[in-house]
């Protein structure tokens, strides 16, 4: 059965936890500023995904130095073409060593959780038994090593931020004595501490996360053996150099991969839209919309059951939908089936139908098989 509510009412540590003591397995997702989904396996962390450009796995691969920036827009072009997890190619082209790359997951875990943490709020469902349609490259992280590091973590972050107020300021070393003090780890990270790199590309060019420079450089400047020099002009995360079509068509290829068809739909919707100019653009956009309707033919074949709601009027008000989920939902009263439900609905009807089996795996709808009440709507 699905869970929903929201972080300030069952913070993000205890949701963990009890998907963990559990053992269960299927989707978290969680919807803030940025949509985060968090995968598991028998209660154990197997994959994660955002929205947010800085969570992403090719943040990590140009960041940490394993790919460049053009190599990067060539292989998530491949994986488009070819169906592929971007870590399954990563492996086979032996780019990244795979003991890496699964020390580059566990990081990439911790600080979403990090930030799940910090941010406090946000609206959140776990769908069980849903688990991404392609498996990547084999992993199973234990809840409790990645709370116990991000919890560690969020703590030391809010301790240390008057300090540290972000993470593009500068480090200076002021005091060279002061890698006496460190360990030998900690001293391999004060190498790349040059006046020049910001505590994230120190994060990038030692390849460990910015907590540990940040923490690092917090006591540097406690000690006055570190000053902290303002950031330059913002710059974006790194990415590839392509448009917002190509970027809109690559969310919507890692939305197919984790099974969230609707919102691989929307990605390709606002291609359609926005670059309706562009052929290359709306071909490859027509072409995975044809996959996605696929997919769906699979996952929510044409039935004669009945469409009911599966909660009571009192939990939907508690919970947020977009105009077409309500429409769709105020339309669901027990006597029709989904083709006659969606008769009435404006949209496209692939739209429609993907709205729906949305709504029926995250546990708003469900279908009944008693036929004999359904009757042709005019």
């Amino acid at each position: 059965m699905p869970i929903s509510g929201n972080l300030r009412t069952m913070p993000v540590v205890d949701l963990l936890q009890w998907i963990s003591v559990a053992r269960k397995t299927g989707t978290l997702i969680v919807r803030g500023e940025w949509k985060r989904r968090i995968f598991f396996e028998d209660g154990q962390v197997t994959l994660v995904a955002s929205d947010h450009a800085r969570e992403r796995l090719g943040y990590y691969l140009v960041g940490w130095g394993y790919l460049s920036a053009a190599q990067l827009e060539t292989l998530l072009a491949e994986q488009q073409e070819r169906g592929q997890a971007l870590g399954d190619l990563l492996i086979e082209r032996d780019l990244v060593p795979k003991n890496e790359l699964v020390r580059m997951l566990r990081v990439r875990a911790e600080d979403m959780i990090v930030n799940l943490i910090l941010a406090g709020e946000g609206d959140f469902r776990f769908i069980d038994q849903t688990i991404p349609l392609r498996a990547s490259v084999e992993v199973r992280f234990p809840v409790e090593q990645l709370l116990f590091e991000a919890a560690r973590r969020a703590d030391e972050l809010r301790r240390l931020r008057d300090v540290v107020p972000s993470e593009r300021h500068v480090p200076r070393l002021l005091d060279g004595s002061f890698a006496q003090r460190l360990s030998p780890q900690e001293r391999e990270v004060l190498a790349f501490v040059d006046g020049q790199r910001s505590i994230e590309e120190v994060a990038f060019a030692a390849r460990v996360a910015e907590f540990h420079v940040a923490s690092l450089v917090f006591r540097g400047v406690e000690t006055g053996a570190v000053a902290l020099d303002p950031p330059a002009e913002a710059e974006p995360a790194p990415r590839t150099e392509t448009g917002e079509w190509s970027d809109l068509l690559r969310e919507a290829e890692t939305c197919i991969t984790f099974g969230d068809l609707l919102s691989a739909y929307s990605h390709l919707a606002r291609v359609q839209r926005n670059c309706a100019q562009v052929g290359e653009a709306v071909r490859r956009a027509e072409a995975m919309q044809a996959r996605i309707a696929a997919l769906l033919d699979r996952a929510l074949p044409e039935s004669e059951d009945l469409l009911q709601l599966a909660v009571d009027f009192g939990e939907l008000t508690k919970l947020r939908f977009s105009p077409e989920e309500a429409f769709i939902i105020s339309r669901v009263d027990g006597r029709y089936t989904i083709a006659q439900t969606l008769s009435q609905f404006p949209g496209n009807r692939l739209l429609g139908r993907l709205i729906v089996h949305e709504l029926l795996q995250q546990g708003i709808l469900k279908l009944s098989s008693q036929k004999g009440l359904a009757r042709t709507r005019s």
